[in-house]
């Protein structure tokens, strides 16, 4: 029994030392990856309420697209590079970095609904647009919702890419929404551990695994895997983690005004696991004309491997509304 305790011990001391290791090497390599990050960027930065949100704008159209990322993305601008090209060469395309994403600032506001469709509202206004389409994929859904009730007299419309929607916890299968819950919390503590710097150097092609590598330069790959080791959940993004349950709560009840056209493009792997998913989203229109949902082949990232699909069914849409 001494002798199994003992080795008991030993393996505890060693996983503790490796962990600590990790730990101490990931400080280190952060410092100089933070450094690194200040002389490389992309996109352009935008002062909102003392903060700088980062954003791209890509095409020159005359109807204006505002692209927003789904929670936890990494660098949004570079994860929506490709979508946003194929959607500019017919609209003028501004994808966002909000607080805490890819290069914008951080800030110890709140990761509340009403702070985030605040500084939204403040960074679109700063660009000078004044009617404009909302575009948004997962959690922005939600938080366009709340926009639109807050700022509908300035949207010409909605259109969402597999989004979260108010009333969608009770649908999902509890198994699904631990995992959802938890993934951020172990991933950060990957991330602080080095384990997760140690993962992307064993398998370095699943970096830009999502088919975006080509619209990237080698210096924003780089900038992407810097973002990821060492800016990725930060306390921001853990913040708006935290907050998820407060920001679905209060869209409860909630719908899209009457007069804002809707567009949802739903995954059909979804629409399979969750019951009513694409009831769920039938549930908040409220518009009757222009309205319209589309179900693609596919997962919850579906511009990952749709994005003609998507640009070209949001091309036709908008065309019906703007006839």
């Amino acid at each position: 029994l001494v002798a199994h305790i003992f080795r008991l011990l030993v393996v505890l001391t060693v996983i503790i030392g490796i962990i600590l290791a990790g730990t101490l090497i990931q400080a280190l390599l952060c410092c100089f990856e933070r450094n690194k990050l200040k002389n490389n960027t992309y996109g352009q930065l935008v002062p909102v309420d003392g903060k700088h949100i980062n954003v791209e704008v890509k095409g020159n159209g005359k109807q204006v697209i505002i692209l927003l990322p789904g929670r936890g993305i990494v660098n949004p601008i570079l994860e929506f590079r490709s979508l946003a090209n194929m959607l500019a060469q017919h609209f003028t395309v501004v994808t966002v970095e909000p607080l805490g994403y890819g290069l914008s600032d951080e800030t110890g506001e709140e990761r509340t609904i009403e702070n985030i469709v605040k500084e939204l509202h403040e960074c679109i206004k700063k660009l000078g647009y004044s009617r404009y389409f909302l575009m948004g994929h997962s959690i922005s859904g939600v938080y366009a919702l709340y926009y639109a009730n807050c700022y509908g007299d300035e949207l010409e419309g909605f259109i969402g890419i597999d989004t979260s929607v108010p009333g969608m916890e009770q649908n999902i299968p509890e198994v699904m929404q631990k995992a959802e819950d938890m993934l951020p919390y172990i991933t950060r503590f990957k991330q602080k551990t080095g384990m997760l710097r140690l993962s992307l150097w064993l398998n370095q092609r699943k970096q830009t695994s999502n088919g975006t590598e080509k619209q990237l330069t080698d210096c924003e790959k780089k900038i992407q895997k810097w973002c990821m080791t060492c800016r990725w959940l930060n306390k921001t993004m853990m913040n708006e983690v935290k907050n998820t349950s407060y920001n679905m709560e209060k869209t409860s009840g909630m719908k899209f005004p009457d007069c804002i056209p809707v567009l949802f493009l739903l995954a059909r792997r979804n629409t399979e696991l969750i019951p009513d998913w694409e009831g769920l989203h039938r549930d908040i229109i409220t518009e009757q004309v222009f309205n319209h949902i589309e179900v693609l082949d596919g997962d919850h990232y579906l511009y990952h491997g749709k994005g003609k699909e998507i640009a070209a069914t949001v091309g036709d849409w908008v065309g019906r509304i703007r006839r």
